[in-house]
This record gives C-alpha cells, sequence and structure tokens, in this order.
C-alpha cells in the first residue's frame, strides 16, 4: 500500500467524514416543527438532544408524518446505534456491511452529538485502488 493511501485510510474516521449540519430538537419539540425542519434540510432523520447535546433518540421522517402535537418524546426511538469520531475506515466497512442503516450517529464517549454519517460518504472516501472493493458493494 503506496503513503497516499495509508494517509488517505487514517484520515477516513467517523468523525471527519460525519456530516455535522443535522436537524436536531429537544424531547418537547413538536412533531410539526420536526416535520417542517425535516423537509427544510432535506432529511431523514432528527437527532434528540438534552440541553447538553447528548443523543437521547432519533426520529425518522416516517414517524413526524402523521403526527401533529405529539411531543419527540413520544415518538422518538431511544438509544439509537452510534459510532465513536475515532472508528477507523475499515470498522465503517464493517458497520454498513453488517447493517441495513443508511446513515449512522457518531457521538463523543458522553454520548454528546457529533455528526450523522451516511453510507454513501463511506462509499466516497472509500480508496479506489485496483483490487475489489473491502466494503458495501
Amino acid at each position: 500500500m503506496d503513503c497516499l493511501l495509508k494517509e488517505s485510510l487514517s484520515r477516513d474516521r467517523a468523525g471527519n467524514l460525519a456530516r455535522r449540519d443535522v436537524p436536531t430538537c429537544g424531547l418537547s419539540d413538536r412533531a410539526d416543527s420536526i416535520r417542517q425542519q425535516l423537509r427544510k434540510n432535506g432529511a431523514k432523520l432528527c437527532a434528540v438532544l438534552n440541553e447538553q447535546r447528548v443523543l437521547l433518540g432519533q426520529i425518522s421522517a416516517e414517524q413526524v408524518e402523521s403526527e401533529s402535537d405529539t411531543s419527540a418524546e413520544q415518538i422518538m426511538t431511544s438509544g439509537p446505534i452510534t459510532l465513536r469520531p475515532n472508528a477507523k475506515f475499515q470498522r465503517l466497512c464493517e458497520f454498513f456491511k453488517a447493517h441495513r442503516d443508511e446513515a449512522v450517529w457518531v457521538t463523543t464517549n458522553d454520548g454528546e452529538l457529533l455528526g450523522l454519517l451516511h453510507r454513501d460518504d463511506v462509499e466516497r472516501a472509500e480508496p479506489k485502488v485496483d483490487q475489489p472493493a473491502c466494503c458495501l458493494h
């Protein structure tokens, strides 16, 4: 493996690849405002956070579609799967091979939200070499 490929692999960690501009809400936010935020951002997931930005749950666009005055706390899915920001590229590949999820939350050890890592971002970051792809295909 050449030096550039090694350097690329060391940079391609969950924290570097995660999207930071994700919709967020608090426990008391209402479904109507969450739905509007998701549509405005063209997103499928909203992170439910406490005051310290700790990830408590997630809400999908489907979950808020038929709701109106329901709180995030009532409709969220608690304890979503997360990865740590230092998760290496191979670990990201293994995760997306093993799960059907299109995205996974990236949090600190204390649960503070850093961003959302999408499967397609990992696919784009995959090194292009003459060998078969290591993941996702």
